[in-house]
């Protein structure tokens, strides 16, 4: 039978067999694809870089509204978190249909009904997975070009005249087995690829039309989008929430450095709302309200900041103008404290921040009246250790009658915290940053104390201090989830639970806590110890500036330290020699002789102690045990004595004791008491109860009277001669 020639619409007219038809597959007959398009049989039509969600993720309704070509890298640059469209469930559901999942591929013997002529059911079991597993790799696009490429055309070889729709193409279908191409059946053809008919008519319909190739999934991709926004107006949107002013937070920045805030007074409702006041003027149709806030939280990394507190002294000085270099260096101490945390983390170094966290209260109570009254504080010395893999904060907490805040109490816990570390196994160079407090961390204690270090195994000791104002260290965040947790707690009694709340402040990291009670040091006597003596000038005979000056010290020798005062490393070092003292073991690092003993007991003011007694009845029997013992061994010493005559001299500033009110004043009104006795005297220091014990010792000493010796011109006259005799 002939067939017209139809080689310009590009179809294949061969005849196919009547019966098996086996070909090598590089003799297929390849006219329904371009060559650019012949690929390798295994997955001959997946491309290299083809996403298998591809289709999915071009069909999500965040396209809908505003179309983006936000990578994965700037995703995390947006305030909003990244979605994930393809975890959503109808696209999980569309991504499993598309892998075949469900479908269990067909078996030998059961492929074609027994009658059909191409012997179908000879296929065996595996050859059945084979072909399942090939067509369920590929993505939709890819399962389409490889079926259209299994499908063959040609013209059918008897009609029906009586047909009202005469049939005009018929189709042969092939598999590939074994490397070679088999023809098939099409019920065999849709059930070894677990498709239906309708699929088999879709592609047959693109190969009878004379494609070259067949057409690209379109669903997800119309342009039938009338409520779309313009690259103009989201341009515009973006333009206008940039124009507000935003500065990044020194706190979080080590984990979002992309994120920024914006003033407090404003709020997104706000910024939309003059965003169409400028539309209006330029008269541009605004955005909607839900679009404005998807782009400021697709396209930007902003928040709103709470007004500051504790901020510089020297940026707010308006009248100041070294305020720019001011800045400047503290941004240099930003950069170099990055640089360090980068070194740490390649285990190279160690690096630390430590400073004393806020004093928090004994009890916290939350009855009005203890807001009136005195608490017992906690102290929390905070170390942050980072070193490789080791990211952790270190507590160090002791009562106020068991320590102060002083150098002593510092340096000790900088010990407890390097024996509970074992810092010497992972790095001899240690970096530690702090702020400048002369009275706590940066003092020649200090500076002995990195001597003492050297002589127990370090090589190396940086210590570094931030630009005063712009200390934000590592133990400040610490300290803020420490505060965030203690504000969860209405009522709190005791050390132990101030510790459990430390113990859980921070998530997916390890804390440590020490109770220092125990393991104080005078530290004060650490120079004598180690023979060294403070110098106030450096090998070059300047001047040390030590508190305002200096910013860098390094100890890497016993007996002398260099600095610098910047934190560059261009800087030339300047050498200090501490002298040392004969007599002394200038080698020994034992601290034996310098413990505190336990058990000692540092004595509160007396009215500190008398507040407490008056919040014991807020306080559950089981825990008045240790503020029974404070109370008990309240006594006053001289420290406390000199606090309380400060407490004495504001209240004499009252308007109650200028207008001479005596119960407030503490003294006696001698023109409203005619006499006082000795015991007040000695309380008081009245004069007039001054003379009368003096009347009460001249009359021990002589035969007059009481009454006699009280007058006046007697105890002027004996006074007079007394005072010649003693003279």
């Amino acid at each position: 039978m002939n067939y017209p020639s139809d080689t310009a619409s590009g179809f294949c007219h061969a005849e196919p067999s009547s019966c098996i038809d086996v070909m090598p597959v590089d003799s297929v007959n390849t006219c329904l694809l371009p060559a650019s398009e012949e690929q390798p049989v295994g997955n001959p039509y997946q491309p290299a870089d083809q996403d298998v969600n591809a289709e999915v993720r071009d069909g999500t309704e965040c396209e809908d509204m505003i179309h983006s070509n936000t990578t994965a890298e700037q995703a995390k640059k947006s305030r909003k978190r990244l979605r994930k469209t393809c975890n959503w469930k109808r696209n999980t559901q569309k991504t499993a249909k598309m892998h075949g999942e469900g479908k269990l591929p067909a078996k030998s013997g059961t492929i074609c009904k027994g009658n059909c002529r191409l012997k179908c059911n000879e296929l065996s079991t595996d050859d059945c997975n084979s072909i399942h597993e090939s067509y369920y790799g590929l993505d939709q696009n890819a399962k389409n070009a490889y079926l259209f490429g299994l499908i063959q055309v040609y013209r059918t070889k008897m009609r029906k005249t009586s047909s009202d729709r005469p049939k005009t193409w018929s189709f042969a279908y092939y598999v590939t087995v074994g490397g070679r191409r088999r023809r098939v059946c099409k019920y065999a053809f849709c059930v070894l690829h677990s498709i239906g008919r309708s699929k088999v008519k879709h592609i047959n319909e693109q190969v009878a039309a004379g494609q070259s190739t067949v057409t690209a999934d379109q669903r997800g991709r119309h342009s039938n989008r009338p409520n779309r926004l313009t690259d103009e107006e989201i341009d515009f949107v973006k333009r206008h929430i940039a124009s507000f002013p935003a500065e990044t937070s020194h706190y979080s920045r080590a984990k979002n450095s992309n994120r920024q805030y914006l003033s407090a007074m404003l709020s997104v409702q706000k910024m939309h709302d003059e965003y169409i006041a400028v539309c209006q003027a330029q008269k541009v149709k605004p955005v909607s309200m839900y679009s404005y806030r998807y782009i400021f939280t697709t396209r930007f990394n902003l928040g709103f900041g709470s007004p500051k507190s504790d901020t510089c002294s020297a940026c707010d000085n308006l009248d100041s103008i070294s305020t720019p270099a001011h800045k400047e260096r503290a941004n240099e101490a930003f950069e170099e404290q990055k640089s360090d945390k980068r070194i740490a983390t390649d285990s190279q170094q160690i690096y630390i921040t430590f400073d004393l966290q806020q004093t928090l209260p004994l009890p916290k109570l939350s009855t009005s009246k203890a807001f009136y009254l005195r608490q017992v504080w906690l102290y929390n010395l905070g170390v942050h250790l980072l070193c490789g893999k080791t990211n952790r904060a270190y507590f160090h907490i002791w009562a106020e009658n068991e320590g102060g805040r002083g150098c002593s109490e510092v340096g000790s816990a900088l010990l407890a915290f390097i024996d509970s570390s074992n810092c010497l196994n992972k790095s001899k160079h240690l970096v530690a940053w702090s702020d400048s407090c002369s009275g706590q961390n940066k003092n020649f204690v200090i500076v002995c104390l990195w001597q003492l270090l050297l002589l127990r195994g370090f090589q190396i000791i940086d210590h570094k201090f931030p630009e005063p104002g712009h200390t934000f260290l590592d133990s400040d965040r610490d300290f803020a989830h420490v505060e965030q947790n203690v504000r969860k707690h209405e009522n709190i009694y005791s050390v132990d639970e101030y510790q459990e709340i430390m113990l859980n402040s921070v998530r997916n990291r390890t804390v440590s806590v020490t109770r220092m009670a125990d393991k104080f040091y005078d530290l004060q006597q650490l120079p004598q110890h180690l023979g060294l003596r403070q110098a106030k000038s450096n090998t070059k005979g300047e001047k040390i500036p030590f508190r305002d000056g200096i910013r860098w010290i390094r100890t890497c020798k016993f007996g002398e330290y260099n600095y610098r005062c910047s934190l560059s490393e261009e800087e030339e070092w300047k050498t200090v020699t501490l002298s040392k003292e004969t007599g002394c073991d200038h080698s020994s690092s034992d601290l034996t002789s310098l413990l505190i003993p336990t058990g000692t007991q540092r004595a509160l003011n007396s009215k500190k102690v008398a507040d407490v007694k008056k919040q014991l009845c807020f306080v559950p029997p089981t825990y008045r045990q240790f503020y029974m013992g404070l109370v008990s061994n309240g006594t006053q010493t001289e420290d406390n004595l000199e606090e309380a005559e400060e407490e004495v001299h504001e209240q004499q500033k009252e308007p109650n004791s200028a207008s001479g009110n005596t119960a407030d004043s503490g003294h006696c009104n001698s023109r409203k008491r005619k006499a006082c006795t000795s015991s007040e005297a000695n309380v008081t220091g009245c004069p007039r109860g001054k003379r009368e014990k003096r009347c009460q010792e001249f009359a021990a000493t002589t035969e007059m009277s009481l009454p006699k010796v009280q007058n006046k011109r007697v105890i002027r006259r004996k006074c007079q001669t007394t005072d010649k005799k003693k003279k």
